[in-house]
């Protein structure tokens, strides 16, 4: 392998050759190439940016009834203006923001979540006004459900974020959100990670099919010594549990 002087000393070569052709004179113009260079092209160039090159990606989505847009590669939901529910519009997005445009005008612009699937990110101008006065009166936000979920563990996490979207507006999903993190005071983070993790298993998840496996201790049946125990009843909220009967 070459070592660094020969590389330089290339280079220089070349340097050297190139000058000598830059500087020759061309017969069509009566100039060199410097000479047309300085005249024609120098004058129109910019300063580079200070910035690096970031590579952006794009896709479209539609804007859903809770006036947000699904990025699906990381099934991440971020706000628009609410006027613009049923709306077409196309996300640019990196790294670190996320753009939506419709009309090739910029509607809205995100800081982009990333490491964690299924988070979102709401602006409050965003929100229809009676939805802003809720919040208002409320002091909630999905991100606050989701971090104290994810405190308890990762199938709270996972069952107040589909709690989140199952509303047409995420803030009608704030009280049953709240009921759930309460249970944990009464019944202990990991009776109701197992809760919800039983609850997971079933399409419609809300917070009275979770409070029913607490209050009748289902989420207590467990594999012991390498044996199960007799098949459960199917997972729904509209079953009564034994002290109906008593």
């Amino acid at each position: 392998m070459a070592s660094l002087p020969v590389y330089q000393n290339i280079a220089c070569s070349v340097r050297q050759l190139l000058d000598t052709a830059n500087d020759r004179l061309m017969t069509d113009y009566g100039k060199s190439r410097k000479e047309r260079f300085m005249e024609l092209e120098q004058k129109l160039l910019h300063p580079l940016p200070a910035t690096d090159f970031v590579y952006k990606r794009e896709t479209t989505a539609k804007v859903k009834k809770n006036y947000h847009v699904i990025l699906g590669e990381d099934r991440c939901q971020y706000s628009v203006p609410h006027e613009h529910i049923g709306k077409i519009v196309k996300l640019i997005y990196d790294e670190s923001v996320v753009e939506v445009f419709l009309d090739f005008q910029r509607i809205a612009l995100h800081q982009r979540i990333v490491g964690r699937r299924g988070i979102y990110r709401t602006l409050e101008e965003h929100m229809p006004e009676s939805y802003r006065r809720y919040r208002e009166q409320q002091g909630w936000t999905e991100e606050d459900f989701t971090s104290k979920a994810a405190a308890v563990g990762p199938c709270t996490e996972e069952a107040v974020l589909r709690l989140l979207s199952s509303k047409a507006f995420v803030q009608q999903s704030f009280d049953g959100c709240l009921g759930i993190l309460r249970l944990q005071k009464k019944y202990g983070a990991p009776r109701l990670e197992a809760a919800c993790g039983m609850a997971l298993q079933v399409p419609r998840l809300n917070y009275r099919l979770i409070l029913n496996i607490l209050e009748n201790n289902r989420d207590k049946v467990s594999r012991i010594a390498g044996e199960y125990h007799a098949p459960m009843l199917p997972l729904h909220d509209n079953i009564r549990g034994r002290e109906v009967y008593n």
